[in-house]
């Protein structure tokens, strides 16, 4: 009972060590030598990928086979990477419209003659296993515009250069 409740009190604790004690060394886990500067650049080329399945919401009316759903997820890893939130996929002359979170598609985009919003970012799926996706990030809507401290910054600049 003792080693339970010590345990118990242990998970509790806040990490401050009464004088005296000291803590063991601890070592980071071991990555393989490899940093987070060059894991993110493998991923950011789709040299190395999730590995995470990709879903299609209830709501998308898409059909879509186990080797397409395999090039959205590589495609996806890219964006992700890129730090895209929503990305429009191009897959087989067809673009999808991915919530790059959740991993999840959202349904299929009709691009003819309309206005697709909410997109941060456009993917170009690869078409076999030996190609790289290709990423295009957007710049948030209004750019500048939008920015009302921008807009304050550039405003007061304006007043005082005259």
């Amino acid at each position: 009972m003792k080693a339970d409740s010590s345990a118990f009190l242990k998970s509790l604790s806040t990490g401050v060590l009464p004088p005296g004690i000291e803590r063991a060394p601890s070592t980071p886990p071991e990555t393989g030598g490899i940093d987070f500067a060059s894991l993110l650049s493998k991923a950011q080329s789709g040299e190395i990928g999730s590995g995470l399945p990709i879903r299609i919401g209830a709501d998308a009316n898409v059909k879509l086979s186990e080797e397409q759903l395999g090039r959205i997820a590589r495609a996806v890893d890219l964006a992700e990477s890129s730090g895209a939130n929503t990305a429009v996929v191009l897959l087989d002359n067809k673009a999808f419209k991915v919530d790059v979170h959740t991993r999840t598609v959202l349904g299929e985009v009709n691009i003819d003659g309309r206005v697709e919003t909410g997109i941060d970012a456009v993917v170009r799926a690869p078409g076999n296993a030996k190609e790289k996706a290709s990423v295009v990030t957007l710049p948030p809507p209004g750019g500048a515009s939008e920015n009302p401290t921008l807009l304050k910054v550039l405003g007061e600049r304006g007043q005082n250069a005259a």
